[in-house]
């Protein structure tokens, strides 16, 4: 697979990430949102590069590299990007530290965090976080009046999330394992 890095060209065997792409190729991207052991959530858009053809920048943590693929990693662009993003991350702000949707959940668990590890499908950290607040998924994700949803944020794109089919969908999970978690 042939890859063009700031007009140098690379060859690798397979496909990978871009930002895998760049440290085989000894080219450095910041990133603060790549841990190998997860999947990558593409939140601090530190690592964003520029894709011929792609509209806007792109996050190359989470971006596959693909044959005749041509990529920046050092325009003018791209630096005031990344500028603003350390910015964004190091602010002082009194805002949305914690989300709306925990801020409305009764047993006030920390939502977007048991999501993320669903997302990434560590079912045993996501019931850790649910139970540290509540003790009885199992019941509450079937009969949670899930107030949380009245603000999810995925609610001003198009609908909020599901919370009590996903509390629900963990929590079995947990009682089916053969180790629940105590």
């Amino acid at each position: 697979m042939k890859v063009t890095i700031n007009g140098n060209i690379f060859e690798f065997e397979k496909s990978c990430t871009i930002l895998d792409a760049c440290k085989k190729a000894g080219i450095e991207l910041p990133n603060l949102c790549f841990d190998p052991r997860t999947e990558p959530f593409t939140s601090c858009y530190l690592c964003v590069v520029e894709v011929e053809g792609a509209r806007g920048f792109v996050p190359s943590c989470a971006t596959k590299i693909r044959d005749g693929i041509a990529i920046k990693t050092n325009t003018l662009g791209i630096e005031q990007t990344r500028k603003l993003a350390l910015e964004l991350l190091l602010s002082d702000h009194a805002g949305d530290c914690v989300a709306p949707c925990s801020m409305n959940c009764p047993a006030g668990i920390d939502i977007q965090s048991y999501l993320a590890y669903v997302a990434n499908k560590d079912y045993e950290n996501a019931i850790r976080i649910i139970k540290e607040r509540n003790p009885l998924p199992l019941v509450c994700g079937r009969v949670c009046p899930k107030p949380c949803e009245t603000d999810c944020r995925r609610g001003l794109i198009d609908e909020a999330v599901a919370i009590d089919n996903v509390k629900r969908y963990v929590a079995d999970h947990d009682a089916n394992s053969s180790r629940p978690y105590l």
